[in-house]
């Protein structure tokens, strides 16, 4: 059975860093944004909703299959902002809860640095703010 860690924080936060870093040989990262980047020609495109449908059915298929396959570890990276679908996603896959509590004002501060996110219609900024919204609203 596979130990499965659920991490989740607003865009920006490290989501996928935080996963990388502690990995070990043998385990599995499954993170939306790196299989739709896998999907589209180059990291500059704009995530269309057809790439974006197709990139969550193979985050879903990877998830069960690292799972049913002996991966030891699976390393799932979600937003995870609304608490009752977080614990939700938890619980299916038997997962801990790893919450990264990333102020807003650094989440974007990263993003901008980062020159392989590409922005979103609109920019990241109210992406970001409301994952916070929704965090908050959320949380007990």
């Amino acid at each position: 059975m596979s130990k499965v860690f659920l991490v989740c924080g607003p865009p920006g936060s490290g989501k996928t860093t935080y996963c990388l870093e502690r990995m070990n040989e043998g385990d599995v990262i499954v993170d939306l944004d790196r299989i739709a980047k896998a999907l589209m020609r180059d990291k500059e495109e704009r995530r269309t909703d057809g790439i974006l449908e197709l990139a969550m059915k193979l985050k879903t298929m990877a998830i069960n299959t690292a799972s049913a396959h002996g991966i030891p570890r699976v390393w799932v990276v979600d937003m995870g902002a609304r608490r009752r679908e977080r614990e939700g996603l938890a619980s299916r896959l038997c997962a801990e809860i790893i919450m990264l509590d990333i102020d807003a004002a650094t989440c974007l501060d990263r993003i901008q640095k980062d020159r392989g996110s590409g922005a979103p219609p609109g920019g990241w900024e109210p992406v970001v703010q409301r994952w916070w919204k929704e965090f908050r609203e959320t949380r007990s």
